[in-house]
């Protein structure tokens, strides 16, 4: 419990907070500060260390499209560096920037059974330090992706709404629209 001018606060509303203030610090993540955060990473690293980034994050750097992303979704491709300890350096500047300790997240890595076998060569650096390169995924794979992560969202809303039934609508979009 913590005190704070007067007021008891127990560590079930503290968390709540944090989650509260992280998921607004998130919200405004633009590519300058994906690039401070990314520098302070290849600073803190002391092994040669590549991410590869998908979801928002690709777009917003890699491809310039005006879109608002809530973290970084990467995961480490090329490092000898164990994946407890990288993640050790990525909370850390989270807290050295006032970010979210959960910048950079590797939640996108459930989707990259998607991704064809070649995708490497179509990766585009996005970042290049001493320590740590960033590669976003091609534009024909960040598709792939994302059509893969929207279909997971779309049944995990459906699975939560538990609809009575499903109808299945077959026809072209005038027929659908008429009825």
């Amino acid at each position: 419990k913590i005190r704070v001018e007067g007021l008891l606060f127990d560590n079930k509303i503290l968390l709540v907070i944090k989650l509260i203030i992280d998921y607004y610090l998130l919200v405004f993540m633009k590519k300058e500060e994906m690039n401070q955060a990314f520098s302070k990473l290849n600073q803190r690293l002391k092994t040669p260390t590549r991410i590869i980034v998908g979801g928002g994050a690709a777009m917003v750097t890699a491809y310039g499209i005006p879109i608002s992303t809530q973290d970084v979704d990467g995961v480490p491709d090329k490092s000898s560096m164990a994946l407890a300890e990288f993640k050790t350096e990525v909370r850390a500047v989270g807290r050295e920037l006032a970010i979210s300790q959960d910048w950079l997240n590797d939640y996108f890595s459930i989707f990259l059974f998607v991704l064809p076998s070649d995708y490497g060569k179509r990766l585009v650096q996005i970042f290049k330090g001493k320590h740590l390169e960033v590669c976003a995924l091609g534009k024909e794979d960040l598709i792939l992706m994302i059509g893969a992560m929207t279909v997971l969202s779309f049944d995990k809303r459906l699975m939560a709404a538990q609809p009575r039934r499903l109808v299945a609508v077959v026809g072209d979009r005038e027929d659908i629209q008429n009825h």
